[in-house]
């Protein structure tokens, strides 16, 4: 596996991304121990151009999002556009949003 296949889910580190100067913090620390690549969940609030700009200030590459089923269906537009202004290809589906 190439180091640059695998990827940190900010998810597990949650607690410490809070707000936009938590958020830079931890993604230093992220980078500094290595990580080249990362999924964002979890994370409080902060613009996509501002979450793109530390990640690529970092050296870090945003390779997922993670959405709710719910609005990767019902706001497919919005998932689309945010991905677009994170330079990112990738959400991860949770599961489904509709109980069977």
């Amino acid at each position: 596996m190439k180091k640059n296949q695998l990827a940190a889910q900010l998810y597990t580190l949650r607690e410490y991304l809070t707000n936009p100067a938590d958020i830079a913090d931890t993604l230093k620390k992220v980078r500094k121990i290595g990580y080249e690549v990362i999924q964002v969940s979890g994370m409080g609030p902060i613009a996509e151009e501002e979450l793109l700009k530390i990640a690529q200030g970092e050296g870090l590459t945003i390779c997922a999002t993670h959405d709710s089923g719910a609005k990767i269906l019902d706001e497919t537009d919005a998932i689309i556009e945010r991905l677009e202004k994170l330079n990112c290809k990738y959400t991860a589906y949770p599961y489904p949003h509709v109980q069977y």
